[in-house]
């Protein structure tokens, strides 16, 4: 079922959830996320969310919002990647004219997760973390995390606390003119949440090819 949630009637960020409509209900957490959980957080007074269970639900709402904002960028995305439809769906709602390319928090589980998707949502992370480091973007980069039925609630929570601090980061970003050094904390709020998290990844340690770092803003 599609959902369109705003406690306002304006908003200044937006938030777009996909999570497939099938999926065993241990395995939700999407809409859980982003609903009451992100709904404790002042961010989401003025957030648009947007919550899809099909990609025809999503290409609608995605069409609504387009439609109200003159294309406009989402500001963030939660996607989880269990039971995805396919590989060419992932990629055209990762292609930058339909999301924006906001920042990504990826949810995965290990029922039902496509090998090919996971590498191409790691694939993202992966960029987004070595411009940060090379100081050619701010913020916190995309990130993933796993989850399970038994650590579901648990997993929830934090992802909706990182949720919010992404969407604090968009406000920074916006606000951010040249002079301003990019390693500055306030741009690095959702990096904060997901240290708490021995399973987020969002960065790669430099000269492999599998092994996963978090990534530290240097000092200044």
């Amino acid at each position: 079922m599609e959902e369109e949630v705003s406690l306002a009637d304006s908003f200044k960020e937006s938030l777009f959830a996909f999570e497939a409509e099938d999926l065993p209900e241990p395995l939700k957490i999407a809409r859980d996320v982003v609903g009451p959980r992100f709904r404790k957080y002042p961010e989401a007074a003025t957030t648009l969310v947007q919550v899809a269970g099909t990609m025809d639900e999503a290409a609608r709402l995605i069409d609504l919002f387009k439609a109200r904002t003159c294309g406009s960028a989402y500001s963030l995305a939660v996607i989880n990647l269990t039971n995805f439809p396919s590989q060419a769906e992932f990629e055209f709602l990762m292609r930058p004219e339909v999301l924006g390319d906001p920042r990504t928090i990826f949810l995965c589980s290990l029922r039902g997760l496509n090998g090919d998707i996971y590498r191409l949502a790691r694939a993202k992370v992966e960029i987004e973390a070595r411009l940060v480091s090379e100081g050619k973007a701010i913020g916190t980069p995309s990130c993933m995390d796993n989850y399970s039925p038994a650590n579901r609630d648990e997993k929830a929570e934090l992802v909706a606390e990182a949720a919010a601090a992404y969407i604090r980061e968009c406000d920074f970003r916006a606000r951010a003119r040249p002079g301003v050094p990019v390693f500055d904390d306030e741009a690095f709020q959702a990096l904060r949440v997901l240290k708490k998290s021995e399973t987020s990844f969002y960065g790669l340690r430099p000269g492999s090819a599998t092994r996963f770092m978090r990534i530290v803003p240097p000092k200044r």
